[in-house]
């Protein structure tokens, strides 16, 4: 999609400004395609800011978060190449004659404001998709630097408007600058201000810390108020409001009784082991959700799950609707250490003819794969997959459903990786 995109925008933006190419001028040919370039990553760069703003309505139009978050990563990526190559085109006058003038021409140390901007939003967006590529940074401070993206975007509005020379041309180039432009202040504003006021949120409090094993801890909840509104297996973004980092997080609810719900946690990063040393009774914590479109109940009624690891918490959350389910569904829970397998006996108390649990440990030299998958199924392309775990496990079971005969659609996963 990024590519088609990309390819779209770039021929629209050359047939509107043609009349400005003037063929035989080499420098203004390469200024031109610099222009053209800045262009398409500045759109790529608003569609990518818009869709991390977490309105409702896109998960309505695009499917689940993650699915968004996926596309807004993607899209962000393209965005970067086009504004990398960018600078460079109109520099290209000095690569001969002054190859100082042209490397120097990245930094701000023009006589222009407008063109000072560009360079600033260039080092900073360098800076911030350099440390995501690389993963230099736990995931709490990288966070922390990834809302410096909306001010490298800021800077970049103002390097458009200051230059004015995207609009000479004609409305049509105006109406193309404009209307990303306006999506990717809306996605901004909205992140950064309204979100409070527009997204569901709910406070709770934390009722019971329970260290299942040495890194997993079951936190339950109650509410301090009108408890949130979900749909088992959906998910919520966690802000704790006292001495652990209120940085957002998101974690799969798990219904309990009486408007509790219930999370698992992980400790893997810097925060989830904060949150396992940390968290007590009394903690206070705003919910803003719920996301997700994850629901097996969509699904036809003989089913796969393939959980891998904590992605065994959405299955957990739909264990009480599969009493009476009319098909039959095999659970098929992936994990790297037997003690790992936190959950399996609340699955296995609940096997029967219609419902069954297998275990795979990596450890145990158990890793599932497809051609166990197949090995085990009957009629695998008349089944539906629900799949819940690290891109490493879900991602190559898509292509091999897909070889297997499973149509994609009938292939659902929730990718955590974008936690």
């Amino acid at each position: 999609m990024p590519c088609a995109t990309s390819a779209a925008l770039l021929a629209a933006w050359i047939y509107i400004t043609i009349d400005d190419w003037k063929v035989g001028d080499t420098l203004h040919i390469l200024k031109e395609v610099g222009r053209a370039i800045g262009f398409v990553g500045y759109v790529l760069f608003s569609l990518s800011l818009f869709l991390s703003s977490r309105i409702k309505k896109l998960e309505d139009w695009l499917g689940g978060l993650d699915q968004i978050y996926y596309l807004h990563h993607k899209i962000g990526l393209w965005g970067f190449y086009f504004i990398v190559c960018h600078p460079w085109f109109f520099a290209a006058k000095w690569l001969f004659g002054r190859p100082d003038k042209f490397f120097l021409s990245i930094f701000p140390v023009h006589s222009r404001l407008a063109v000072n901007l560009g360079s600033l939003a260039f080092w900073l967006m360098l800076l911030i998709i350099g440390a995501t590529i690389f993963k230099v940074l736990s995931y709490d401070k990288w966070k922390r630097l990834h809302q410096l993206m909306s001010l490298a975007y800021i800077l970049a509005t103002l390097h458009i408007l200051l230059l004015q020379k995207p609009f000479s041309s004609s409305n049509a180039a105006l109406a193309l600058v404009c209307a990303p432009m306006g999506l990717g202040l809306l996605g901004i504003l909205y992140r950064q201000v309204l979100a409070p006021f527009y997204s569901s949120r709910a406070i709770y409090k934390v009722s019971e810390a329970e260290k299942i094993n040495e890194n997993v801890v079951k936190i339950t909840f109650k509410p301090e108020a009108e408890p949130l509104k979900f749909r088992l297996g959906q998910y919520a973004f966690f802000s704790f409001q006292d001495q652990i980092s209120k940085e957002q997080h998101p974690f799969t609810i798990c219904k309990e009784s009486d408007d509790r719900i219930s999370i698992f946690v992980k400790a893997r990063g810097d925060f989830t082991k904060s949150l396992y040393r940390s968290v007590h009774p009394d903690l206070r914590v705003c919910l803003e959700g719920p996301y997700g479109r994850f629901d097996f109940m969509k699904g036809r009624e003989n089913q796969i799950w393939i959980a891998g690891g904590i992605g065994i918490v959405p299955f957990l959350a739909w264990k009480e609707q599969i009493r009476g389910w009319p098909g039959k569904i095999d659970l098929f829970y992936c994990v790297h250490r037997m003690e790992d397998a936190v959950l399996l006996d609340q699955f296995q108390r609940i096997q029967n003819d219609n419902f069954r649990c297998f275990l795979h440990c990596t450890e145990n030299n158990k890793r599932l794969t497809i051609n166990h998958l197949m090995e085990t199924e009957t009629d695998l392309p008349q089944k539906d997959i629900f799949m819940c775990g690290p891109k490493s496990l879900t991602r190559p079971f898509v292509a091999g459903l897909m070889n297997a005969g499973v149509k994609r659609h009938h292939i659902y996963f929730e990718d955590f990786d974008f936690f």
